[in-house]
């Protein structure tokens, strides 16, 4: 997010997630990650287990984008941390674009390179990551000759798709260890995705803090403005208010 203090920062993060076990309706959460305006600080995350019924040693899996503080934070509560599909699908997407772009002007030197980027996605979607490493690689080695003898006229559209492909393969080696076989997963109506998360994100600060109304705001701002929200997303802002506040009375219709 933009913050509207001109000494500080450009930027700051808004931490937004679900919080679910099997049979419960589950408990959103969102807050501004800064120990000056989140008091609860890490104490957070032990209360937010606790209200879905989790206790100290109980399976616990995290689904995200990769980002480093939440795989951080995964590590620190002893969970299993995955890679969401949908994050690890759209890095695929750009070789399919970079591809398409090529199709009709270099037909030969592209062809088949779609199987095997078809190949390797359906291999990692299988949990296969060394098999559909490998297919990158090969595809990566492939296109090395074709580079030798290039002429400028295409040499740069070529090198722009190994240098992609060895960005996808740097990413899942990377990510490794948040890797798993989606299909098993999926099969067995267990979660692979965060698409609940990024509705739920759109939801939450698309309107008023990136998107239809973007607008800068105080960390602290951001901080209230973001649990308020969710609590309306999950219809207890009232038990809020009461939990707060004994005496208060919701108004009437």
């Amino acid at each position: 997010m933009r913050t509207c203090d001109p000494n500080g920062a450009r930027d700051f993060e808004v931490t937004v997630g679900r919080c679910e076990r099997p049979g419960s309706a589950g408990e959103s959460f969102g807050f501004v990650a800064d120990p000056e305006v989140d008091p609860l600080g890490q104490a957070r995350w032990p209360v937010l287990l606790g209200h879905q019924g989790h206790q100290p040693g109980d399976p616990l899996t995290m689904i995200s984008d990769g980002a480093d503080a939440f795989v951080a934070l995964a590590h620190r509560l002893g969970a299993t941390h995955l890679m969401g599909w949908f994050h690890v699908a759209m890095r695929f997407e750009r070789l399919y674009q970079i591809l398409r772009g090529l199709r009709w002007s270099y037909p030969l030197e592209i062809e088949g390179r779609q199987d095997t980027v078809d190949r390797a996605k359906w291999r990692l979607w299988h949990g296969q990551l060394n098999r559909a490493d490998q297919a990158l690689g090969e595809l990566a080695a492939d296109l090395d000759p074709r580079l030798g003898s290039a002429t400028p006229a295409w040499r740069s559209p070529l090198l722009r798709l190994r240098s992609a492909v060895g960005e996808v393969q740097a990413y899942l080696r990377a990510n490794a260890a948040s890797l798993v076989d989606y299909a098993r997963r999926y099969l067995r109506g267990q979660r692979i995705s965060t698409a609940v998360v990024e509705s739920m994100v759109n939801r939450v600060i698309g309107r008023r803090m990136a998107k239809k109304q973007p607008m800068r705001w105080s960390r602290r701002g951001a901080h209230l403005l973001v649990q308020i929200r969710v609590a309306v997303l999950d219809g207890c802002l009232e038990q809020v208010f009461q939990r707060w506040y004994p005496r208060f009375e919701p108004p009437g219709p």
